[in-house]
């Protein structure tokens, strides 16, 4: 769309403008077809563009240089909001904000927590969800990612801050600039981990419009109350009691359409709640984060075809085929996984249109064993993210998955290879040759007897 308010001719696109890179991937070979796909996968992450016009793109091919972020010609522009034009008459749309809403932001590889005002995050508010990945504005037109975890007052955001933080943003740029990379991520809280801010590229809301009659309105335990408008609940407090959860029923709260429990690994979500969440009792809810569920009420489940997006901290692995079972559309799975065991099974189809799963653990080994007998009913993934303790080579298991994933373009990671220096690949080019998913993989971490291999 070539008009002024157009996003692209915005961000100073040109109609004749060819696209290298998009998000850190290069696609000038890719068809149209493939980078619609592409888009489609990326859409609800800031996105970013290298792109030139046609006479120095045939320049550089003919002079055999290639394309890459660090060349001194390269102009970064500002970045824009991607704002709706369909109700506007004017050249280019205006973008409104209330000084009364504050958002808790997870910072960019860190696990600090920091309330900022609605207008430094560099994002349309009408499309801007709860666990969105937005660009925030710190001072003099530096940006930062973070992820949004929280919205609300200011006095409600700040009860998710991780440390004492100046109100300033300005301050805590200088203060995440010194913070080191934990050797040892553990998964201890929903916002505690460097693991989970990578997560974040996969934890997101659709941005679909609301019903108009149904105003959108998010709640915390402190305030829960059977309001049918009610569509969003977060429950951050451990004291939590049964008359609280009670209260969250699919007659009370009809609209409900994102549920999560920040409350870690060890809370059990109640069963009648459970069997509400994956039996379709609440028939727009589409996200859902929750710690650990009862199994072995899991034949009693009817389904719910419209989940999206589920994160559970506590499962066994062989239990994930009963939850792809009870959310046949899922769009993203996200578990923390325990103990293994091979007592559960399911009659999950092999072909779930699954398109991202995350699995990590703490101190339990994925094996490849474990891990392939999940992706025999995920062949569709486009996104894997692995955290875990690994025995052998780690070219090994990605042979496996591209074996196995045939779609497969983005690999993330955090393992611990449990090899000696004398055992293991010191050239991580053999790695990265497999496939180009692969490419970001690199050792953080070196000890003689294992090393941390990490995608950045």
């Amino acid at each position: 769309e070539d008009l002024p308010s157009s996003l692209a001719r915005r961000a100073g696109l040109k109609s004749y403008d060819r696209i290298i890179f998009l998000n850190g991937v290069n696609i000038e070979n890719d068809s149209q077809t493939q980078f619609n796909h592409r888009f489609d996968i990326d859409r609800h992450l800031p996105v970013e563009m290298l792109v030139c016009n046609p006479a120095t793109y045939e320049h550089y091919k003919a002079n055999q240089k290639i394309f890459h972020f660090d060349l001194p010609t390269i102009q970064r522009l500002k970045p824009i909001y991607a704002t709706s034009t369909s109700d506007s008459i004017t050249d280019v749309p205006a973008v409104t904000f209330d000084n009364e809403t504050f958002y808790a932001i997870q910072w960019e590889n860190s696990n600090m927590i920091s309330t900022v005002c609605q207008s430094a995050v560099f994002k349309s508010p009408e499309f801007t969800n709860i666990n969105d990945i937005c660009l925030i504005e710190i001072e003099n037109e530096q940006y930062r990612k973070g992820k949004i975890i929280f919205r609300g007052s200011r006095s409600e955001c700040d009860k998710f801050n991780t440390s004492l933080i100046s109100s300033a943003i300005g301050n805590v740029s200088n203060m995440i600039d010194n913070l080191s990379v934990r050797e040892q991520p553990t998964i201890s809280s929903l916002t505690d981990d460097k693991l989970l801010c990578s997560l974040d590229e996969m934890m997101t809301l659709s941005s679909q419009k609301h019903q108009p009659d149904t105003k959108q309105k998010q709640t915390t335990n402190n305030n829960l109350n059977s309001d049918p408008k009610v569509r969003s609940i977060i429950e951050n407090h451990q004291d939590i009691g049964n008359q609280q959860l009670t209260q969250i029923q699919p007659n009370t709260i009809p609209n409900l359409t994102y549920l999560s429990f920040l409350f870690g690994s060890q809370f059990t979500l109640p069963e009648q709640l459970t069997w509400n969440v994956f039996s379709n009792e609440f028939p727009f809810l589409r996200h859902v984060n929750l710690g650990r569920i009862k199994e072995s009420i899991y034949d009693s489940w009817i389904n719910s075809p419209l989940l999206r997006f589920v994160s559970i901290l506590s499962c066994k692995p062989m239990f994930i085929p009963v939850i792809l079972t009870a959310c046949p559309n899922l769009d993203r799975l996200q578990v923390h996984v325990i103990n293994d065991n091979n007592t559960i099974t399911s009659s999950s189809p092999v072909n779930h249109p699954l398109r991202r799963l995350t699995l990590w653990s703490d101190s339990t080994e994925l094996t490849f064993d474990a891990i392939d007998k999940i992706l025999t009913h995920t062949s569709n993934i486009e996104y894997l993210y692995l955290q875990t303790i690994y025995s052998k080579s780690l070219i090994d298991l990605a042979h496996g998955l591209i074996n196995r994933l045939h779609h497969l373009t983005r690999f993330g990671c955090h393992i611990r290879e449990m090899l000696g220096k004398d055992e293991r690949i010191d050239n991580l080019t053999s790695l990265h040759q497999v496939h180009s998913c692969f490419n970001r993989i690199q050792s953080i971490v070196e000890h003689e007897e294992f090393r941390i291999l990490a995608t950045k």
